[in-house]
């Protein structure tokens, strides 16, 4: 008798483990089906819109960037070209303004898109992606008015001191130029204070950014010699990431506009001549991938 319950209860227990087992097995079942179905759509909806989606761009630009628009032809002019060809592509810029050497390192760690106002270099080339030609500026030495220096000759290349932006092109003019004593700073005012109180002898950059700086009518800066390089603004980006597919919608819209009488237009509102504005579309032609022919004149 008591082999029988005996029996009868083992037999009960594995019957129990075996309709567990069952439910176990057909809900975990449910499950991975009910997974897949909810997941898959998702996965090909974001893999077919993810480039249409993508419309917003992040772009850094000049610490000072709404005086330099104002007060620089260069900086003002190719700004707007940027906007006009960014708008015809339907990218939104969003523009952060920050110092340069800041603006570099986070475009080398993809912490923003783009950077706006850069010169284009071999060694910059060898990892990042440059923007269509948009105005051009021209690196200089300058020093206060009360310098009685005038030409390169008078500099003391042994004793002087040029100030300059990190990482920038104007760096590595002062060291071709031949200066031993190079102060880079972060902010181009600071390089301006330091001239100005006598701590720094000269400050290499960029002609169109100085302008402001001063804060009265009369000039505070004076330029030494003749320009040491003409370079034309770019825009960059990282090669390889995505913000570098959108610089090429940028440079298709650069590519559609740059005939137009808009354009023009906006050269001679810039006071631009138009032998400057043709040997400016003569550059970009000579930089597109197809023939100018190719595209519309509005």
């Amino acid at each position: 008798m008591n082999n029988t319950k005996k029996q009868q209860t083992t037999e009960r227990i594995i019957t129990y483990l075996f309709q567990m087992t069952v439910c176990c097995g057909v809900f975990l079942l449910l499950m991975v089906l009910s997974h897949s179905v909810i997941a898959q759509p998702a996965i090909v909806t974001t893999d077919s819109n993810v480039d249409q989606a993508r419309q917003d761009i992040v772009i850094a630009v000049f610490d000072d960037h709404e005086k330099q628009i104002k007060s620089s032809r260069p900086y003002g002019l190719s700004w707007r070209l940027i906007e006009m060809a960014a708008e015809a592509e339907k990218v939104n810029l969003l523009p952060i303004a920050t110092t340069w050497q800041s603006a570099m390192n986070r475009l080398k760690d993809e912490r923003l898109d783009l950077v706006f106002g850069a010169f284009k270099t071999e060694q910059r080339s060898q990892w990042a992606s440059f923007s269509l030609p948009l105005a051009t500026d021209y690196s200089a030495l300058f020093t206060t008015v009360e310098n009685p220096v005038r030409e390169y000759s008078d500099i003391n290349l042994e004793y002087d001191t040029v100030g300059v932006i990190s990482n920038s092109v104007q760096e590595d003019l002062a060291h071709e130029f031949g200066f031993e004593h190079i102060y880079s700073a972060r902010e181009r005012q600071h390089l301006v204070r330091l001239l100005q109180s006598g701590r720094i002898n000269y400050i290499l950059q960029s002609h169109g950014v100085t302008v402001h700086y001063c804060e009265y009518k009369a000039p505070c800066l004076q330029q030494v010699g003749d320009p040491l390089s003409v370079n034309y603004s770019r825009v960059m980006a990282k090669q390889g990431t995505h913000a570098a597919g959108t610089l090429e919608r940028i440079n298709q819209g650069l590519a559609k506009l740059y005939l137009s009488q808009d354009v023009q237009f906006l050269f001679a509102e810039y006071g631009y001549s138009d032998d400057y504005y043709q040997q400016w579309k003569l550059k970009l032609e000579h930089e597109l991938p197809n023939k100018p022919t190719l595209y519309t004149v509005q």
